[in-house]
């Protein structure tokens, strides 16, 4: 166990020191922001299009991955839409960022890190397909819902617009689109290019967390209430326990994700606290007093549970 801790405490050190670095005026608000444009316009990008660009595509895409972890994601995704919904009554613009919070991932600011230093060999591959799952499904149907929610009156045509203008203009997804259609053709890359793109990309991991850190340091927390604590707990326990269930299910039906480490890489994966711009995006349709304190709780709780799964995973030496 007490290795495991080595690995996660790394990673929440550095976040810490984001952290502190903000709490003590030695970072800025418009420092953070300098760093988060950084690892959003090129440290992650540079990280997808590394994962994709340079790899066979029959190397990078893995079927039985993409089918059980998009299956886990939309099913906590509407479990817990459904039971905001209808249960406690929320609207549906409170229900979609409830949902989102409980199914999305912060694969590149979090996960990459742990998973590199555990699973090295699956890393790239693992953190490029969730980021598939995440950026074409997750994604556009949060943008979706939430366009409807606040929006009813744009439908059709203009709402695809208005969505896809959104993700367009997102650099990570472009890169994961420029990485495919690189890695599809079968275009080898010059070092010129190649060479670059290593070298931002290996900068991603430190830059991440610290940036992390800071965000969580910027939060406006309000009262940890109820629908906070269903957030944690829907991210922290119920997402890997799906995707751990459809990981299971599908490879009992034949169709299961071929490498071991790739499997368990998808479990990490899901376990994490949800995406850095989860606070931001819900702030867009007026949601961020629920999205800011989940965000900074579950980053908290992460590192006893996400340690605790790592030790489980690993075979509990």
């Amino acid at each position: 166990m007490l290795d495991v801790v080595n690995v996660t405490g790394v990673v929440f050190v550095l976040i810490a020191l984001g952290f502190f670095a903000v709490k003590i005026s030695l970072f800025s608000e418009r420092d953070l922001g300098v760093l988060i444009k950084y690892a959003v316009n090129f440290a992650l990008p540079a990280l997808l299009l590394r994962a994709f660009a340079l790899r066979d595509f029959s190397e990078i895409v893995d079927g039985g991955y993409l089918v059980a972890y998009a299956a886990g994601s939309l099913i906590s995704f509407t479990f817990f839409y459904l039971a905001s919904r209808y249960l406690l009554k929320r609207s549906a613009g409170q229900a979609t960022f409830r949902a989102v919070g409980t199914s999305s991932s912060n694969s590149g600011f979090v996960g990459y890190p742990i998973v590199l230093v555990l699973l090295p060999e699956v890393a790239d591959r693992a953190l490029a397909l969730n980021m598939m799952v995440e950026n074409i499904l997750i994604l556009p149907l949060t943008l979706l819902l939430a366009e409807r929610a606040t929006n009813a009156e744009i439908g059709g045509l203009p709402l695809a617009r208005k969505i896809a203008g959104r993700l367009l203009g997102n650099p990570m997804i472009v890169a994961i689109f420029v990485g495919l259609a690189i890695s599809i053709a079968g275009i080898p890359l010059p070092r010129l290019i190649s060479g670059p793109i290593d070298l931002l990309a290996s900068s991603s991991a430190a830059v991440s967390l610290v940036v992390i850190g800071g965000t969580l340091a910027g939060l406006s927390l309000n009262t940890f209430n109820f629908d906070v604590f269903m957030v944690t707990v829907g991210k922290l326990v119920i997402h890997p326990l799906a995707v751990f269930a459809m990981v299971a299910l599908f490879a009992g039906l034949g169709f299961g994700i071929a490498n071991g480490e790739l499997a368990t890489a998808a479990i990490i994966y899901a376990a994490l606290p949800p995406m850095s711009i989860y606070p931001i995006l819900a702030a867009r349709y007026g949601f961020q007093h629920v999205a800011a304190p989940a965000l900074f709780l579950s980053t908290c709780a992460s590192f006893f549970t996400l340690s605790i799964l790592i030790w489980f995973l690993m075979g509990g030496a």
